[in-house]
This record gives C-alpha cells, structure tokens and sequence, in this order.
C-alpha cells in the first residue's frame, strides 16, 4: 500500500536541490584536488652568462679606384699598386697570406646621369650620357688571432690613407669557437641559479624544495660584453671582440 503525500511537488524539488548540493560538492573537491596537485610542484627560470674573448675572426675589405673609359688600364695598374701596399702592410703586422683570399678585381660602370643608363644581355650597365668606372678587388681575412685583427684593421685604415689607398666596406666579424663546451657548463650554472631562487621562494612559505622534476633549455645568446638586450630566438653577435654568453634553463622543482 502506497502513501500519498499531499505535497510531492515540493518533496521533488527538496530532492533535486540535495542531488545539486551533492554534485557541487563533489566538483569543488575535485577542484581542490587538482590545486593541490599543482602545488606540488615550481616552475622556475634559471641563468648563468660568462665574458669571453673571440677566437678568430672574419675580415673583409675592398680597395677601390676610379677610372675613366680610355684609362681602365692605368686604373688596373694602380689598383694592383695599392693592393700590394697593402698586402705588405698586412704582412709586417703578422697576417699570413695564406689566410688571406683575394678575389678578382671587380669593375662597374658609373653613369654620369644615373636616370640615363640601361644594361646589355650580360648585366653589364651601359651609360648613355657617359660615365666613368669603379674598379675593386676584395680581400677576405680569415685568421685564429682575432686579438691582432682587432687591433691591424684600425691601423689598415689610418695607413690607407697616408698612401692615398682608398678602402671600402671593411667589417670584421668576430667568432667564439668553444661554444659547444661552453653551453655544457652554462647549462649547469644555470640549473643550479634556478634552484637556489626555487630554494628562496619556497623557504618564505614554510615548506622544503625537493628534487629536480624537469628541466629544459631556453635561449642560448651571443651578445656584446656590455648588452642587455634579450631575444626570445636568441642571438650570435659577432660585431665586438668581448662577448657576453648567457644560457637560460626552465626547471620544475617538487615541493615537500
């Protein structure tokens, strides 16, 4: 025999709320778990850098003349003139000629009107109003003592000038050649820097860091001596002697 309650509507809805308390309940804690488990554990950044000196070095320059259409060959002679100046000046300073590569002289044409000017089926530029040439020879340097570099292509400059030598696009790149191992040990640094500020973080709320959960490298960087700049794709400077090498590390650490 069945009883009939006079107000099952309410008794229906009273039964519906507690299913909804239950269930919010029930999210809530699972909420809880899942914050608690992610407190388990820190993520933090770790960095080391170190200054270094270059190791070679990359050097290019041209010596350039000037000349008229009737005297490319007299043109031709005083370039060849001013290279081997030059070449004998390098060589006095300790630059071998076996680490020098000369390139073929190189002539263009310079248009006198330069909105007057077309070019033939070779790519050669063809100066309707007249014009002059633009002759070049390429030097390209590449040597293991980036120190004297350094210090000869400034003096290339001032001696290029004292012989009328006329010098053009002369860069000198600078190199780092043991990164390899060097990242070994920056990475090291760096790993342990990101646990002593996990270690500090984690002292000031009461509880203990434990052991190393994961770790992966960030941006390796090749900066000037004095830079601060930071690239998230990282960079490779090689326009100064000093370099500044900074590894970056992110670590999770466990939390007891």
């Amino acid at each position: 025999m069945f009883t009939y309650i006079k107000n099952t509507p309410v008794v229906f809805s009273t039964f519906i709320a507690s299913i909804a308390i239950i269930v919010a309940m029930f999210v809530g804690l699972q909420g809880l778990s899942s914050l608690r488990a992610s407190e388990k554990t820190i993520s933090v950044t770790g960095s080391a850098d170190r200054i270094v000196e270059s190791d070679s070095a990359k050097w290019t320059l041209s010596l350039v003349r000037s000349a008229e259409k009737d005297g490319l060959k007299e043109g031709n002679t005083l370039l060849q003139q001013d290279t081997k100046k030059l070449l004998e000046f390098l060589k006095n300073k300790g630059v071998e000629e076996k680490y020098i590569e000369r390139l073929p002289i190189d002539t263009q044409s310079i248009c006198f009107n330069q909105n007057d000017s077309n070019y033939d089926r070779n790519g050669n530029r063809i100066c309707a109003g007249g014009g002059s040439y633009s002759m070049s020879v390429r030097l390209i340097i590449n040597t293991e003592k980036a120190k004297e570099i350094a210090d000869t292509s400034t003096q290339a400059t001032e001696y290029a000038l004292s012989q009328g030598i006329t010098l053009s696009n002369s860069n000198v790149e600078y190199f780092y050649n043991k990164l390899a191992d060097l990242r070994v040990d920056l990475l090291g640094e760096a790993t342990k820097n990101a646990q002593l500020r996990a270690e500090k973080i984690v002292s000031n709320t009461g509880r203990t860091l434990g052991t190393l959960q994961s770790a992966s490298m960030g941006v390796f960087q090749v900066t000037s001596k004095q830079s601060v700049d930071f690239s998230d794709y990282g960079s490779y400077d090689t326009s100064t002697y000093e370099k500044k090498v900074t590894a970056i590390v992110r670590t999770a650490f466990s939390i007891r």
